[in-house]
């Protein structure tokens, strides 16, 4: 008949209810037995040598997402701080932040400027523009929570209109 409660069936060929083979058994109780040091230290890329990078990055993008509103399509006519001076978004937010004349970063393909003004804004393919609303305290930066709350209010009545 049907095994039901599955007392006989083995997890490696079936799912749950099964029971656990030999082999798992004898390796919970000694699990360092599969711990093999020479698989862990002889690898090109290892958690030892990367994990303080590894975390400062993913600071560094919580951050961007946390200090800077994101406008895809979207140029500003305005000022522009250093260009092409930054390889990557974390490293040119972080200069931002670091910066109180910098109102926000545009990336137009690989190149990336800082913003030193924020003017009227402009749809623009293959454009987007990051607009600091906090600085590097995590103090409001009112200039970009002024431009970021007018264009959502312009969009709200632009939408109001095309409704009616």
């Amino acid at each position: 008949g049907r095994d039901d409660t599955g007392k006989n069936r083995l997890c490696d060929v079936g799912a749950p209810p099964c029971r656990l083979g030999e082999d798992y058994q004898a390796a919970r109780k000694d699990p360092m037995a599969l711990y093999n040091p020479d698989d862990v230290n002889n690898v090109d890329r290892h958690a030892r040598d990367d994990c303080n990078v590894a975390v400062e990055a993913e600071l560094g993008r919580h951050k961007l997402a946390s200090y800077f509103v994101k406008r895809d399509e979207t140029s500003y006519d305005g000022g522009e701080g250093s260009c092409g001076t930054y390889t990557n978004l974390v490293d040119a937010a972080n200069a931002c932040r670091a910066d109180k004349d910098c109102f926000g970063i545009q990336k137009k393909g690989d190149d990336l400027c800082l913003k030193i003004a924020l003017g009227s804004a402009h749809e623009d393919a293959g454009t987007t523009t990051y607009i600091k609303i906090k600085d590097r305290k995590g103090d409001d930066f009112a200039p970009g929570i002024t431009a970021v709350s007018s264009v959502m209010q312009l969009q709200k009545c632009l939408k109001h209109v095309q409704q009616q």
